[in-house]
């Protein structure tokens, strides 16, 4: 049996209607899990009462009001009536096959801990959807494959874990930069199988702006910078915030579960290569590094330009 916990934003305009499809999707699931929302936002114990669900009000906060990660963490597994755990983002969609993939790697790692995560499908999603259709699950899955997109292998909005692997966390500020990576960190540190499930277990991410943020709010810039973010990282030791899901021990497809192969390989190290090649230009070197960082940016903008129809095309003269 499964415990699904998160912290959701104040229900409010468009965050209100996809944390609705997100949180009642999960009420949905066979067999039923236990949810539990924590935090005293706005409109949080209006939807616990209304879907029947478990509500904790009480939530460790920094200074700018955001909820920690650490006390998130105490006060479910505190709580919790089951020793599996799952967290999840309060704008992600779970369809009907995320417990049986969750109950087969259980299966697999023979009772033994572990941490399952995978990649995200973003997907516009602007109305309520209708829960009632038998078919919900498979016509929203048929509007992800066809129009949604497949996020990078460092968007994670879910992770599965067993009671006490996360005790004596850091006072990571959730939703900011660098704290799912720690996530993954913590599990490799310790030798337990990552499982990285993207292949098999469709998420739906219903893309959203970020209003709510208290920086930079018109764009994901309020997630990746700012205060709250140097926290983050200077809370993340050593490289765990370079870790993403490229470096999972196992991966999780139809076919069953296997070892990582060398193609992974390479595009891991090449995807850390340039992860440092940043950190070194953006926060070691900085501001010196200025004119390179606009170089880059400026180079990246023109092949991005280059692919799109039209552009930087001659004109003939008359």
């Amino acid at each position: 049996m499964l415990t699904i916990f998160s912290c959701p934003k104040p229900f409010r305009g468009h965050i209100k209607t996809i944390q609705t499809n997100a949180i009642k999707s999960w009420t949905l699931l066979e067999p039923k899990p236990e949810v539990i929302l924590i935090g005293d936002d706005e409109g949080t114990a209006d939807i616990c009462c209304e879907l029947g669900i478990r509500h904790i009000p009480e939530v460790g906060r920094n200074e700018y009001g955001t909820p920690l990660l650490n006390s998130l963490f105490e006060i479910v597994q505190s709580a919790a009536k089951y020793d599996l755990f799952c967290y999840v983002n309060a704008d992600i969609i779970l369809l009907r096959d995320f417990i049986q993939a969750v109950r087969q790697t259980v299966e697999h790692f023979g009772g033994n801990a572990f941490l399952i995560s995978g990649r995200r499908w973003n997907l516009d999603v602007n109305t309520d959807i209708d829960f009632s259709r038998p078919d919900w699950d498979l016509r929203l899955r048929s509007d992800v494959l066809s129009k949604g997109a497949l996020d990078r292998h460092g968007a994670m909005d879910y992770f599965v874990f067993p009671r006490g692997l996360y005790s004596n966390m850091p006072a990571l500020i959730l939703g900011r930069c660098s704290w799912d990576n720690w996530m993954l960190h913590r599990a490799l540190s310790q030798r337990l199988p990552l499982v990285d499930a993207s292949e098999k277990v469709i998420i739906v991410h219903q893309r959203h702006d970020y209003a709510h943020t208290p920086f930079n709010k018109k764009s994901l810039n309020s997630v990746i910078s700012g205060p709250e973010v140097r926290i983050n990282k200077s809370l993340c030791r050593g490289g765990s915030r370079f870790i993403t899901l490229l470096d999972a021990t196992a991966v999780f497809s139809n076919a069953g579960f296997r070892r990582p192969g060398l193609l992974r390989f390479c595009h891991r190290y090449a995807l850390r290569m340039k992860m440092y090649t940043w950190y070194v230009l953006a926060e070691v070197l900085y501001p010196y590094s200025w004119p390179l960082i606009f170089l880059i940016r400026g180079l990246k903008r023109v092949v991005e330009l280059s692919a799109v129809p039209g552009k930087f095309r001659l004109r003939r003269c008359r």
